[in-house]
């Protein structure tokens, strides 16, 4: 159970930053454990089933990290267990086996379809990709099966936070397409900031195909909304620079 797991924030004064104080008090498997810090690391995360995470961690975990260390303190502690993570962009990561010993077929390794399970959402999501292996890490690519149930949750998904995981997987995760930076575009104007602020940061990775839609990215937020304006400026930025 995700509440055997224990973690607390501390404010220390500002010139020594916050820490994180990490504790374990009872047998937490290493996918509750993997959860709970990517809610606190703002990850999205799919799991290959290659990778073991019902594995139990050790009770009486204790470890202090400065809080912007954490997300390197979570890949270290992970790969004791033989589980790495590869960054994909967008907040959004893969955790897959990572054997200690040197895998040399690895970078042989013709592309693959995998089942993924995204963490989170209320219970388990499965979505398929397209699996390669570049420089001994894994790289993913949208089947069009997946592309199009992501578009339609993007669209018609009842719940602000499932629309939000659809466009950040969306922009980070290629090939892209004009199409695809369309319904970006319209999830713009969605009625939830979050949405909002997924699909700006997911058209700033659309690259040319959404160059069409710098003119709208200039025109959005309220004066008030900072966050969103940032973004969105970042996006014109990067997408100008293509």
């Amino acid at each position: 159970m995700r509440s055997l797991l224990l973690l607390l924030l501390v404010a220390l004064p500002a010139r020594a930053g916050e820490v994180v104080r990490l504790s374990v008090v009872k047998e937490t498997r290493l996918e509750d454990f993997l959860l709970d810090m990517a809610e606190r690391c703002g990850w999205l995360v799919l799991c290959d089933p290659e990778a073991d995470l019902r594995q139990e961690m050790g009770a009486g975990f204790v470890h202090e990290v400065p809080k912007e260390k954490l997300p390197d303190t979570v890949r270290a502690i992970l790969a004791f267990f033989e589980v790495a993570l590869a960054d994909l962009g967008n907040g959004v990561q893969l955790a897959y086996r990572s054997p200690s010993t040197n895998d040399s077929r690895r970078g042989h390794a013709p592309p693959r379809q995998v089942r993924l399970t995204l963490l989170g959402l209320g219970g388990a999501t499965s979505l398929d990709f397209e699996q390669h292996w570049k420089s001994r890490k894994p790289e993913l690519r949208l089947l069009p099966a997946t592309r199009d149930r992501l578009l339609l949750g993007l669209r018609f998904g009842l719940h602000a936070k499932g629309r939000a995981v659809a466009a950040r997987l969306l922009g980070a995760i290629g090939p892209h397409f004009r199409s695809t930076a369309d319904a970006l575009a319209r999830a713009l104007d969605d009625e939830d900031a979050a949405v909002r602020l997924a699909a700006v940061h997911a058209l700033a990775r659309s690259g040319d195909t959404a160059s069409h839609v710098v003119p709208r990215l200039r025109e959005l937020g309220r004066p008030d909304d900072r966050t969103l304006r940032h973004a969105a400026r970042v996006a014109c930025r990067r997408l100008a620079q293509r």
